[in-house]
């Protein structure tokens, strides 16, 4: 009848209404400098582009009426401190961002290498961008709305790039045990008689420490106690996109095993590979990399708005980021089966790969 077929129709529209959006971005990396190069010069990066992309994407996403937005670190390149411009190129890209009109302003930036090489932890400007758990870290978490949690990380808690942070000697000597070649060398070879994972090993990466990681499995315990879905971000990927990718949390088996532990992940969103990246893990979680800004055509874009629905996460991507449907917790054959929505059999073809140094 015709009410059945209209009853049938409401219920579709009801499994395909997201309950939020959200929007995301990462490695904005603006510096007021002209174009250069990645260090292999494989890639053009336009510095002075990115604010105008980022300025695209808060006005898609204004438009959207998204909850709230993310931005997975390296907010501006490591080369406006070289300038001596950190604070400057940071009030710009802060005064795109201040055009939004998420509901309390509510945009979650999160630490990258590149914030670091500009001010260190203790910075009150850092302090004013990032926000803190009520113990004082930079990793915490978030409810946007019930049955969902949002664990952001602090992949450089351990890391050599703040000296004045107390974990640089211990990230050193980290360094040191598994990688031989000279990394404190900032134009020797890294990756030397490195192999697959391994190639993690290098400063541009860092790790989580074990109060992180102890805080990390508590509350994925709680989520998974409630009934929640849970979505990580973080700078650093957690597991390669591809085999050898160095853009790789340096500790990323530990974490690895603690989330194997919980049934609520659902999603781990992240940046720091120019490039982007996607694979979905054995238990069904998918792995995002979002790529930068940077990369892009003149032009170009390259950003994101997450519609969460009651089934699925719909990633609609704009220009370098593809649009994927994710769904949630299905086994690895289905994921891979659904992650694009247009007829192309992977987002990011392995023939397409960067060098290493994309990603620093």
């Amino acid at each position: 009848s015709r009410r059945d077929m209209a009853d049938a129709a409401a219920g579709n529209a009801s499994e395909h209404k997201p309950c939020f959006s959200f929007g995301a971005i990462a490695d904005v990396q603006y510096a007021d400098i002209e174009n250069g190069t990645n260090f292999e010069k494989t890639a053009i990066r336009r510095f002075r582009q990115s604010p105008v992309i980022l300025d695209k994407a808060v006005q898609a996403w204004n438009e959207e009426q998204i909850a709230f937005i993310v931005q997975l670190g390296d907010l501006i390149d490591g080369k406006s401190h070289e300038a001596g411009q950190s604070e400057q190129d940071l009030e710009k890209v802060l005064g795109v961002f201040a055009k939004s009109k998420c509901p309390d302003n509510d945009i979650h930036h999160l630490i990258g290498n590149h914030d670091l090489y500009n001010f260190t932890r203790s910075d009150p400007r850092l302090k004013a961008l990032f926000r803190k758990s009520e113990s004082g870290t930079y990793y915490y978490s978030f409810s946007p709305a019930h049955g969902w949690k949002f664990i952001v990380l602090d992949p450089f808690d351990i890391s050599t790039i703040d000296p004045a942070h107390g974990s640089a000697e211990d990230a050193w000597e980290l360094l040191k045990k598994h990688n031989q070649n000279d990394v404190r060398d900032d134009k020797g070879d890294w990756y030397k008689d490195l192999e697959g994972d391994a190639k993690r090993w290098v400063p541009p990466n860092g790790a989580l420490s074990e109060q992180q990681l102890r805080w990390l499995e508590q509350e994925l315990a709680r989520s998974e106690d409630r009934g929640e879905r849970v979505v990580l971000l973080t700078h650093l990927p957690l597991l390669p996109t591809y085999h050898g990718n160095p853009a790789l949390l340096w500790n990323f088996d530990e974490v690895k095993r603690i989330c194997d532990k919980s049934s609520s992940l659902v999603l781990v969103l992240s940046g720091h590979d120019h490039a982007g990246g996607y694979v979905v893990d054995q238990a069904g979680v998918h792995h995002v990399t979002l790529p930068s800004p940077l990369n892009c055509k003149e032009g170009d874009v390259a950003f994101a708005t997450v519609d969460v629905g009651p089934l699925a996460f719909l990633l609609r991507g704009r220009g370098d980021v593809p649009t994927m449907e994710l769904p949630y917790r299905v086994p690895r054959e289905e994921a891979v089966r659904f992650r694009r929505i247009r007829d192309v059999p992977n987002p990011y073809p392995p023939a397409a790969r960067h060098d290493p140094s994309d990603s620093a």
